[in-house]
């Protein structure tokens, strides 16, 4: 139950700051920030409180390193602008964070499975927006904020950043089309959505990385019997 309450807190965050990404200004790094250290501090409350394990512990100190390696430039006077790099160190440490929470909740199942149907919904729906909004809304993002750019890929001011959070959702899409057969459908047309995003994008990087992601994961079907090439000739 913590694992699941952590879970839809951590996705209810990440989804906030995909959503507000576009703004300028610290305020939008600052939404993801300190929600998640405060998750942080509950987390470790609850595991201090049930005595229960951290999981891999190297891992989890090998992340952390991300973020201690900016204090080590502070200490040793390395740092060329302190201030930017303090900004630096909290984004790691973000990142660092977020990773630790996320593989927490996919400790368990049932949790890690809530985590991952949250983030695909909010996937989907955010790519229905990002197409239709890059061919209606003449540069303004959710057509209500103007930027300096003629087209804007949803919440994304940057056609590579739309492409590598494609890249994130879409192989999660594409596997429940296989192993959900009563849903299949539905996956199915998430991960259309999804591919038409990565193309409309215009980011090759993004569709060679996306297709890439397609082939492997339909070998890796094959592979395993989720799919039959008999059925299909």
């Amino acid at each position: 139950m913590r694992s699941a309450f952590i879970g839809d807190a951590l996705a209810v965050v990440l989804c906030a700051g995909i959503l507000v990404c576009w703004a300028p200004g610290y305020w939008a790094v600052a939404l993801i920030e300190v929600p998640v250290f405060l998750l942080a501090v509950l987390w470790l409350i609850q595991v201090a409180l049930a005595r229960e394990p951290v999981g891999n512990a190297g891992i989890l100190v090998a992340v952390a390193g991300l973020a201690a390696w900016g204090g080590v430039q502070l200490i040793a006077g390395q740092s060329v602008y302190p201030f930017e790099t303090g900004k630096a160190i909290l984004y790691w440490a973000a990142n660092a964070t977020v990773f630790t929470l996320a593989f927490h909740v996919s400790s368990e199942i049932s949790s890690r499975n809530r985590f991952l149907r949250a983030l695909l919904w909010f996937s989907f729906v955010l790519s229905l927006i990002t197409v239709v909004q890059y061919f209606t809304s003449g540069g303004k993002v959710y057509w209500l904020f103007p930027t300096e750019y003629e087209r804007v890929l949803g919440p994304f001011i940057y056609k590579n950043q739309c492409a590598a959070f494609i890249e994130l959702a879409f192989p999660v899409a594409l596997y429940q089309s296989l192993v959900d057969r009563r849903h299949s459908w539905l996956y199915t047309a998430m991960a259309a959505t999804m591919f038409a995003t990565a193309i409309a994008a215009v980011s090759r990087a993004g569709v060679v990385l996306v297709s890439a992601e397609l082939i492997a994961i339909l070998v890796l079907a094959c592979a395993r019997k989720l799919i039959s090439l008999r059925h299909s000739v």
